[in-house]
């Protein structure tokens, strides 16, 4: 098992050393995020909000898809690609999608060289999907009884978002990302009518197009390439692997 080991690494040498070539820095990049959503808090109406899941689980799930450009001799880019927004309202009993198309842009503030890359960015969205959908339903629970919720979701056809991240360069050319941004749509809230069947007071709930998100993922820049630094990296890596 050591004399396999000791071949593998010097493969990976091998193999580093030949590929390896000098930083011709970054031109483009693609990068892949998932992630969660979560809306801000609901605002009650006069009766204030029905009890029943009002306020547990007011979150969703985000994807990703990304390309950026490196705008040559600044340190800014440009960004764009598709996302996909599942969000989930009172106690999941409203559930919504939004397919998106997004645009933006990052600002890098440190050199390109460090591997730690922190950035502030703003991106916009446009929804693609449908923007209104009508909702009437009504649920039995073993907790809280039996209870209707009615209303519309609206989805913001247009939002933006200011955002702040990082990329953690572990090899020359490919990163871990982790970002945070707080979305803000453009465009009428949502207003759900809630009622107990045991209780004829009618609850109202107004949810704004404002969420948070965050998300991590993969980044890839090109041109790739592969570093002899990076070549011990790996091959550290694969030795630890095989011989603890």
């Amino acid at each position: 098992m050591k004399r396999f080991g000791t071949w593998v690494g010097l493969l990976l040498l091998v193999f580093s050393s030949a590929v390896a070539q000098e930083d011709a820095g970054r031109k483009w990049a693609v990068n892949f995020q998932v992630g969660g959503i979560i809306p801000a808090h609901p605002k009650a109406g006069r009766n204030g909000m029905l009890p029943m899941g009002s306020q547990e689980n007011q979150s969703g799930l985000l994807t990703k898809l990304h390309f950026e450009y490196y705008v040559p001799q600044y340190p800014l880019s440009v960004k764009g690609g598709y996302e996909h927004e599942e969000v989930n309202l009172l106690g999941n009993d409203v559930s919504f999608d939004m397919k998106q198309i997004m645009l933006g842009g990052r600002y890098y503030p440190v050199p390109k060289d460090w591997f730690i890359q922190p950035y502030l960015g703003i991106d916009t969205y446009w929804n693609i999907g449908s923007q209104e959908e009508a909702l009437r339903m009504k649920v039995s629970s073993s907790q809280y009884g039996t209870y209707t919720r009615q209303g519309t979701i609206r989805k913001p056809l247009f939002s933006g978002a200011p955002v702040v991240g990082v990329d953690l360069y572990f090899f020359s050319c490919i990163a871990f990302q982790v970002e945070y941004g707080f979305r803000m749509g453009v465009g009428k809230s949502t207003e759900i009518t809630s009622r107990s069947t045991s209780n004829s007071t009618e609850y109202y709930t107004t949810q704004r197009p404002f969420r948070h998100s965050f998300t991590v993922g993969l980044k890839i820049s090109f041109p790739f390439y592969f570093t002899e630094d990076d070549g011990s990296k790996l091959i550290g890596g694969i030795l630890d692997c095989i011989f603890y």
